[in-house]
């Protein structure tokens, strides 16, 4: 009996608990229509019923207690019953909750896969494949290949890169294709410059023997109208 009074307020702190949730525990009963109506119906039996006849149990004296007993052993029960009740709802909707939370989980991994896929492939579209063309292209060139061209496929920069690499081998291929009509160009002038070298320094040496004026002008002109092709020449001296 001297306990009574203990056991109520723990009990009260119960149905409290279950009320407002307890943070420390964690405890909290789930937002369940059916749940809140069966808690509503234990506290209801609780305060209306159960508790007054306990409290009056652990005030009254004799054959009051014995009545008081015998009320609460016609409702505790029915009182055990709708707690009963209340724990089932209470597991019932924990395991429904339990498996929307697998079923969210599930569904989170499934997308995540899937999220993993797409990176993949938009990595390999963006960068992987991108990257390899000019790998190829920059192993073309090195191979002689200078009509090498890669596609822009994006206005990035990787796509900058590619078409840089476009007029690069561009400018590349234009040079030579040029490079031999320079080379030769560049040849015939000096072919030509050692020609007209070779013109003068034969003419200096041939001027600077020992001869008479005549002379040295008939070979001066000899040599002149060979080298320039002239099928005739005069010299004047003044």
């Amino acid at each position: 009996v001297r306990s009574l009074p203990a056991e109520i307020e723990r009990f009260d702190r119960v149905l409290q608990d279950l009320r407002r949730g307890d943070p420390a525990r964690p405890l909290a009963p789930p937002r369940d229509a059916e749940v809140e109506q069966k808690l509503h119906r234990v506290e209801e039996a609780w305060q209306g019923t159960v508790r007054p006849l306990v409290a009056g149990f652990v005030a009254g004296q004799g054959e009051a207690r014995v009545s008081l007993r015998q009320a609460f052993d016609g409702e505790v029960e029915a009182f055990v019953a709708r707690i009963n009740d209340l724990v089932l709802a209470m597991e019932h909707s924990y395991a429904a909750n339990t498996n929307l939370l697998r079923s969210v989980q599930a569904a989170l991994v499934v997308l995540a896969m899937i999220g993993t896929g797409i990176m993949i492939r938009f990595f390999m579209l963006l960068v992987i494949r991108p990257v390899g063309e000019l790998h190829a292209g920059m192993q073309r060139m090195s191979e002689g290949d200078l009509a090498v061209r890669l596609p822009v496929r994006a206005n990035d920069e990787l796509g900058d890169l590619a078409d840089g690499f476009n007029q690069m081998a561009t400018h590349l291929q234009t040079l030579y294709s040029t490079l031999e009509e320079r080379v030769e160009a560049k040849t015939r002038s000096l072919a030509e410059r050692n020609r007209e070298l070779g013109l003068l320094y034969e003419i200096t040496a041939f001027l600077g023997e020992p001869a008479v004026v005549e002379t040295l002008c008939k070979g001066f002109l000899t040599r002149v109208r060979t080298a320039m092709g002239a099928d005739a020449g005069s010299v004047r001296l003044y």
